[in-house]
Parts: C-alpha cells; structure tokens; sequence
C-alpha cells in the first residue's frame, strides 16, 4: 500500500490531500538563475586556467631537476666507459697532426643507450665532415640545454664541456686511470655546465681550468643557470659559490700515486 493512503483521510480523494509546497530552485529564477550559472561556469574555467598553467618558479625547478638527472647519465655514462677501457676517455681523439677529431661525447655514447648515434658517426671522418654533420639534428636527450628555447631548431648545441688540459680525468688525448688517482674522486670536478658558450655536441672542444676561472663571474651573473659539475664518482655537485674559482679549477688537475719504484 502506498504512503499517501496511509496519511489520507477516509472518504478523501487522492487529488484532495494536500501536499507541501515545492521550494522553488533559483537556478529557475530568470535572472539568479543566469548569474548562478554563469558565475560557476567562469570560475571553473578560472580554476583550470590557473592550475594548468606553468608557474615560473616550477618551470625553472622542473629544468634544474632535469639537468640534474641529465648530468648523471652522462656521469655513469663516463663511470662505465672507464670499467670496460680500464680509464676514462680523452677529451677528444686526434687526426693524424694532432688536431681535434672526435669528441668524447661521442665516445661514450654507446654507454647511454645512444648505439644508434654511435653507429650512425663515421669516425673515419671529421666530426665537421658533412655526413657527421648531419646527426647535430640528432642531438642525444642528455646533451641538451633544459633552457635552449631552440632545440629542435639547428645548430643544435650543447653546455656539457669537460675540464680538460693535459692532467685532468678527461685530459686532452689521454684519459686518466682510476688506479694513478690518489685523491677522492668525489672531489674531482670533470665536467661543467657551460651555458655562456654551448657548442655543437660532437664538436671536439671543451673548457681548460683556466677559462673556467673566466668563465666563473658570468656564471655567477646569471643565477638563472645552476653552477653545477659532474664529479669523477659520476656524482652532480652544485658549485660553492663562497669558494674561489682558482681552487675549483686547481681540484681539477689530478694528483698522481707515486711511484714504487726507488
């Protein structure tokens, strides 16, 4: 039975019993109506606006984290061509009168999942012959600049320059073996994040300790690109401003174990 016969009177018909009066809503009313969904409409819209657009402070947040992790695939990167070579790579590979041909960004390329790019370089050839020329379109996800606006756009450039000068771990056409190291290879800076001056990343040039005590006080400058280096454990260190440049560049340069013999 229905609850409306429970509560209706005897003899009273269905249609006689009285029942409360509707609220009336006021998204009804001609006019709060139109203002109430308006209103709601446009704050929502406001909401997803805001929340889905980039806040600065994020933006910049969101690329030091990625540089960070960029430098530390390049650091095992580097980690790993030296346990299967027994030492780390030159800075760069020689010609035949000593010039600059390859760069040892290329040569650890096999050692971050870049076999492709490693096949595709003819070593037989300069890094600025015309066919190596072409992979600087093809430029490696960890060589990139988080702050190049132009990245998909040629020249495709790079800011990871290693120290180098004859006795640092990448040094010019030699790299230094573990074993001839006596100091904490955590306190080894190798390579530098050079934002000033990018290069072409197969291109073989880097930085000498000397420039990057020149290169220091612009760094400092330009708060908007993180000093950091990737040290020879394959750690990413963020430079102490508070230190000198002089000594940086001076923990560079390593110290040899001597020698055994009498």
């Amino acid at each position: 039975m229905e609850e409306s016969e429970l509560t209706r009177p005897e003899g009273t018909l269905p249609s006689e019993v009285k029942t409360p009066q509707r609220r009336r809503s006021l998204l009804r009313h001609p006019v709060w109506g139109r203002v109430m969904f308006y209103g709601t409409s446009v704050a929502v819209i406001a909401i997803l606006i805001f929340s889905l657009t980039p806040r600065h402070g994020g933006r910049e947040a969101a690329r030091r984290a990625q540089l960070q992790n960029q430098l530390k695939q390049i650091g095992l990167a580097l980690l790993n061509y030296e346990s299967h070579y027994g030492q780390f790579p030159p800075a760069y590979v020689p010609d035949d009168e000593g010039r600059p041909m390859h760069s040892w960004r290329v040569l650890i390329l096999p050692y971050m999942d870049e076999e492709w790019h490693y096949e595709q370089y003819d070593f037989q050839k300069p890094w600025d012959d015309p066919e190596n020329l072409k992979l600087l379109e093809a430029i490696p996800f960890c060589y990139r600049s988080p702050w190049d606006s132009n990245r998909d756009e040629p020249p495709l450039t790079t800011p990871c320059l290693a120290i180098s000068e004859p006795g640092t771990i990448l040094g010019t056409t030699e790299g230094a073996k573990r074993a001839d190291i006596s100091q904490d290879l955590a306190e080894i800076p190798v390579v530098i994040g050079n934002f000033q001056q990018p290069i072409p990343w197969t291109q073989p040039s880097d930085i000498s300790p000397q420039q990057w005590v020149a290169l220091h006080g612009w760094m400092v400058d330009n708060e908007k690109y993180p000093i950091v280096t990737i040290q020879a454990d394959g750690s990413v260190r963020a430079v102490d401003l508070e230190e000198p440049p002089e000594d940086l560049a001076r923990r560079s340069v390593i110290q040899r174990r001597l020698s055994d013999v009498p």
